[in-house]
């Protein structure tokens, strides 16, 4: 019974005691800050097989990465066309 008095009281003189203060982790920090909304690019394109059209919205670096694929896309296209000579190709 002694003992429960003793674990008592060092729980008492705990709880009076004030807490450490809260150190803001990195994860607070970015929770709290507002995150800028990028700038986005949108317009419309019609699927193929509809007459509907879907808008369509992206930032300028997926645009920048989708042109410079298509570039890609295209010049490996020539190339293949260019190098194809016969009935094979």
């Amino acid at each position: 019974m002694l003992i429960a008095l003793a674990v008592a009281a060092i729980l008492a003189q705990g709880a009076q005691a004030e807490p450490p203060a809260a150190t803001p982790t990195p994860q607070a920090a970015s929770v709290a800050a507002p995150a800028k909304k990028p700038k986005m690019i949108c317009h419309n394109e019609v699927v193929t097989g509809s007459i509907m059209s879907k808008r369509v919205c992206r930032t300028p670096e997926q645009v920048e990465a989708d042109r410079l694929q298509a570039k890609r896309d295209t010049d490996s296209l020539t190339d293949h066309l260019a190098a194809c000579r016969g009935a094979g190709c």
